[in-house]
Order: C-alpha cells, then structure tokens, then sequence
C-alpha cells in the first residue's frame, strides 16, 4: 500500500492543495515530492505510469512523456517503448512550437526549452486538441481516467483541521483552483516555463464548458495574478466569462 506521507507531517493532500506549511501557498515544484509517489503505488516509473493510464488509454496521440526523448539525454528511454510508439513520438517533437522571450517592449526573441524530462510537476508534450479529449472525459464523468470521487475532490476547495481548532479552506481542490464568479464555479489551472511557454485551462463543470489555451511564450501567465488565485486578472478569462456567464 502507499503511503499518505511524503514527508513527516506533510501529506499528499496538502502537497496538491498547496498548503504543506499549514498556509496556502502556490508553488507547483512541490509536485515533484509526488514523482516517487505514483511511482510506488503503480509499481512502475511515473513516466510509465503517465503512458499506460492517461496518454494510452485515452488515445492521446499527439501528446509526449518528456521533451528529452527527442535529446542524447533521453535516448537511453527508447527500449521503454515499442518502435511504433517511439517514432511518433519523435514525429511530434518535431512540431513542438519555437519558444520566444518577450521583453518589456513587446519585442520577441527566440528562447529555448530546458531539458526536461517527466515528473509529478512538469514535463508532458501536449496539444489543446489531445487537452480538450482529456477534459472532456473528465465532464462525461465516466469513470476514465479518475473515479466519481477523485473528480469531485479535485474540484471542490480543500478544507483542512488542525489540532489547535483552526481550519483552512484553500482556494484550490486537489491540484485545480476552485472559485466562483457572478455565481459560477470555475475550475482552473495554469502553466508557466519562463521566457519559454505558457498555459491555462479554466473550466465551467456546471455547463461542461473548457477554455483551453497554450502559448510558446509567457504571455498567458506572465505579469497575472493567477498563483493567488486571481483568474480574473487574466484578460482572456475576462472575455471568456463575459461570453459565457
């Protein structure tokens, strides 16, 4: 069985509800401390993991475990997978979109990805399409990827009791921000690699509504206020709800 713990004191629920100091706090390179996690309960790397259960089962087909299978770095990984597989891969990679650095004066200049491979926090190639196949399994509820319940936490705000009689409701569910505007719940999250990449998804369970959105630069996440649980200082969440609400 696997363990609730990561470390003393600090549990996986508060790891994905950003709270591991007792305080809500983001900060998703925590995430990383969930890499062994998933690799212990599935008995495999979460790198297989992540193949096996989500990019395999739901035929996402343009999506990649890792930008490093596509570097000398990564290329130790090719016996994990079959041909096939690890030719599309590579396929996809190629397509990846260039990576720019906007500066102060809107002036964009070519930037690079840093190495990475997979874990709990960052690393999955993807795009809005295989995304909005993801999402849209997860508002038909059936059961795939994640249970009825596991849904349900993800996208309800976390409470937590402590021992001296206080509580802390955080402005995030289990690895999603939950909040309400004009009376509807929103569920979101974003993405950002500096100088390189951005993402947000915000989503609408009530009217089974997703905003998918990617960029190969900071724009979407750069300078907002969304790591405080602000989505409405996104401008382009502004034009969403106001289509929408």
């Amino acid at each position: 069985m696997c363990s609730s713990d990561l470390v003393a004191n600090t549990q996986i629920r508060q790891v994905l509800a950003h709270a591991t100091d007792g305080r809500f706090q983001y900060n998703p390179t925590h995430y990383q401390a969930l890499t062994p996690v998933v690799a212990q309960c599935s008995k495999q790397s979460f790198r297989q993991a992540m193949t096996q259960e989500v990019l395999d089962r739901l035929a996402l087909t343009r999506s990649v475990p890792g930008l490093d299978l596509a570097r000398p770095e990564g290329a130790g990984l090719r016996d994990q997978f079959d041909p096939r597989t690890w030719d599309r891969y590579q396929s996809v990679l190629r397509d990846v979109a260039v990576p720019y650095r906007i500066d102060s004066k809107a002036r964009s200049t070519r930037s690079e990805y840093p190495s990475y491979g997979l874990d709990a926090a960052s690393g999955l190639v993807s795009t809005a399409a295989d995304l909005a196949r993801f999402e849209g399994e997860l508002d038909r509820r059936s059961g795939t990827p994640l249970s009825f319940s596991t849904l349900d936490q993800m996208w309800s705000n976390t409470t937590f009791a402590f021992t001296n009689g206080l509580t802390l409701t955080t402005p995030t569910g289990l690895g999603w921000f939950v909040t309400n505007e004009s009376g509807q719940r929103l569920v979101w999250t974003f993405g950002h690699i500096p100088d390189a990449s951005s993402a947000l998804i915000v989503k609408m369970p009530s009217k089974r509504l997703t905003l998918i959105m990617l960029a190969n630069s900071g724009g979407l996440a750069q300078g907002y206020n969304l790591e405080n649980a602000n989505v409405t200082s996104s401008p382009f969440v502004k034009i969403f709800l106001r289509l929408f609400i």
